[in-house]
């Protein structure tokens, strides 16, 4: 591929071509198979990073980290463009930094080294079923089980406040602090819970073990995983999760 196909991708996806353009460009994918999937993967690469950077915070980190590999980029690539034509500075930006995060990301999707996402699978929760604050619990749980963790945090901390033995609210609090990588606040939530036997152990030292794993720290996360016993639902993961570090 061509660095001006990567950019044509990029005004595609953007809806900036022509409606000739356009018609040209759904011909090639159709005819170009090498074309078709270099497209494919640059779409599906776009898509992730749209998802990945959600907040202002992320946006922004990644705006100057593009902006140092674009920078570097057209240190090296001098693209020939056409006369008529002049493709804007961002757009370039973009096509050269994808091209680089892909490698980056494919690389760690077919690395050995196992990943928080292929451990992450959490339970859908019900907060209702009892006790006080029935509204604030609905929509904590309906927060948590939408994946909107972001959400759940101030509403499990507000349940909280009236509930501060409450193991259970303590640990979706955690997997919510971990899904946002508040790993320090997570990890201080998850610390007193692990220092006191209770009905939760086994899945409080699970999630202590893969906000270490997220974090990469691989030691840690065998400790926690170890002490997980024979008897708990997570054993077997905690198992393969062992294997796979080792």
């Amino acid at each position: 591929m061509e660095d001006r196909d990567y950019i044509l991708f990029e005004d595609y996806l953007s809806n900036e071509l022509d409606e000739g353009q356009k018609a040209n460009f759904e011909k090639r994918l159709k005819e170009d198979q090498d074309f078709r999937e270099a497209f494919e993967l640059y779409q599906s690469t776009s898509n992730f990073l749209s998802h990945k950077f959600s907040n202002a915070q992320e946006r922004e980190a990644f705006k100057q980290n593009l902006s140092k590999i674009s920078h570097s980029y057209s240190e090296t690539n001098k693209v020939a463009l056409h006369k008529t034509r002049y493709f804007k500075p961002w757009k370039l930006a973009i096509a050269a930094s994808l091209l680089v995060i892909m490698g980056v990301f494919y690389s760690q999707w077919f690395s050995s080294t196992p990943q928080y996402e292929d451990f992450a699978d959490h339970p859908e929760i019900n907060l209702t079923v009892r006790g006080s604050n029935q509204p604030l619990k609905k929509k904590a749980e309906k927060a948590f089980n939408t994946e909107n963790y972001k959400e759940a945090i101030p509403l499990f901390k507000s349940i909280l406040k009236d509930e501060p033995k409450n193991i259970e609210l303590q640990l979706y609090l955690s997997i919510s602090l971990i899904e946002q990588d508040k790993f320090k606040e997570a990890d201080s939530t998850l610390k007193p819970i692990l220092e006191s036997p209770n009905a939760y152990s086994n899945q409080v030292r699970w999630y202590a073990a893969l906000s270490k794993l997220k974090q990469g720290d691989y030691e840690i996360t065998k400790v926690y995983l170890e002490l997980i016993t024979e008897d708990a639902m997570e054993y077997d993961q905690a198992q393969d999760l062992i294997h796979e570090l080792n």
